[in-house]
């Protein structure tokens, strides 16, 4: 049984349709030690901001250095995703670290992690983001309506297909953000946390590739 989640979600924006306390409770085991215990802010939703890479690196972007989960659900009901090492930003090369990992959390739940065998952790253009990549095969790939996307075993990772098919058609997906800042809902204003402050460093520090 899974240890219950040490942080906070909070929800500056609106209500999260997806990422739940239970969600990373099966998801922490596998995080990084130097960010356990760092709340998480809801960046990005596509059933709040709109469906779109563009408005997804938008809402993302104050949060560039900070790592992120990308949570995605297809039409058949599949949830999975990437811890990613840095914040999801348009790249026109690969970047980020050896920290990033892939992760399928229903219906089954499964992680894959870096292997070595090449530094294509993540990548964002006009047209697509995507986490992994070898031998012509991205592991996670979405497009730039976020309405269509593929998985694939990578190089990267040695992944299995974390969607419900190769090709799969996207229902929602999320990007939370792990931040030192906090929602006071009295005002709505960002505050500093003072359990973030004292968790230390949120960069990897191995193999940062940008």
């Amino acid at each position: 049984m899974s240890e219950p989640f040490s942080g906070t979600l909070n929800y500056p924006t609106g209500k999260s349709v997806l990422l739940t306390e239970d969600m990373m409770s099966q998801l922490q085991p596998y995080l990084p030690c130097h960010i356990i215990g760092i709340d998480m802010l809801l960046a990005y939703s596509l059933k709040i901001h709109g469906m779109s890479l563009r408005s997804l690196y938008h809402h993302c972007e104050p949060y560039q250095d900070l790592p992120c989960i990308l949570l995605i659900k297809d039409t058949q009901q599949y949830v999975f995703g990437a811890y990613l090492s840095e914040g999801i930003i348009e790249s026109p090369k690969y970047y980020g670290s050896g920290e990033t990992f892939l992760f399928r959390l229903s219906p089954d739940e499964k992680c894959f992690f870096w292997q070595g065998s090449n530094h294509y952790f993540m990548m964002g253009t006009h047209d697509y983001f995507t986490v992994g990549a070898g031998d012509g095969n991205f592991a996670l790939y979405i497009d730039e309506m976020l309405e269509k996307g593929t998985s694939n075993r990578s190089l990267t990772f040695y992944n299995d297909v974390l969607s419900s098919n190769s090709s799969f058609n996207v229902l929602t997906v999320e990007v939370w953000c792990f931040t030192d800042e906090t929602v006071d809902e009295s005002d709505n204003v960002s505050v500093t946390s003072e359990k973030s402050r004292q968790s230390g460093q949120y960069r990897g520090s191995f193999y940062n590739i940008r």
